[in-house]
């Protein structure tokens, strides 16, 4: 007797109508639609993220690796003040001939590298087989100033990179740095 009196009959009460529940679908329906399209995008905007950071990390490594050289070496091409695509160093830390080249649009950075003696790190020297240091859809240019011997003055090479990444939705972005060339001859 004490369950009646917690749970009393109830007259007419026979359940949900079908269009209560098509109602209830649909409603459950239009959420976990919403639900997965906000995921999917949330999902497309993390790789997107992933592919952008990753370039960026690889063309600092890049410029981080052409600025040493520059540092300990000397620009060997070109031979006057100019902005170029390519720019060849001799570094004497690693006692190497080594050229940095912007393979054009949708290119890379690549670098080429032998070791031989300064006196033969010219522009004609043959290098080893390039190797792309970047991501691909990176343009740049290098701006050389020669050291100014009359002057006492040290040169210094301007590195401007634009990363273009496909599908992305942001512009170019140009990452740019300026080294100091010693007079290490």
């Amino acid at each position: 007797m004490m369950m009646q009196e917690f749970f009393p009959k109830r007259k007419g009460n026979r359940g949900a109508s079908l269009l209560e529940m098509v109602v209830a679908i649909s409603i459950f329906t239009l959420v976990m639609v919403t639900t997965v399209e906000l995921f999917a995008r949330m999902v497309s905007t993390k790789v997107e993220f992933d592919r952008i950071r990753e370039s960026h990390e690889k063309a600092q490594i890049a410029i981080d690796s052409l600025s040493k050289s520059i540092r300990s070496g000397v620009v060997v091409d070109p031979t006057s003040d100019e902005t170029v695509s390519s720019i060849r160093i001799y570094d004497y830390s690693q006692g190497m001939c080594i050229e940095y080249a912007f393979a054009g649009e949708g290119g890379a950075l690549n670098r080429s590298s032998a070791s031989i003696d300064r006196a033969d790190c010219d522009a004609t020297a043959a290098l080893d087989s390039s190797q792309a240091i970047t991501s691909k859809n990176v343009t740049g240019e290098f701006d050389v100033i020669l050291p100014d011997e009359s002057s006492n003055e040290q040169g210094r090479v301007t590195i401007a990179l634009v990363l273009d990444i496909p599908g992305s939705e942001t512009d170019g972005t140009r990452i740019q740095t300026s080294v100091s060339m010693r007079n290490v001859e």
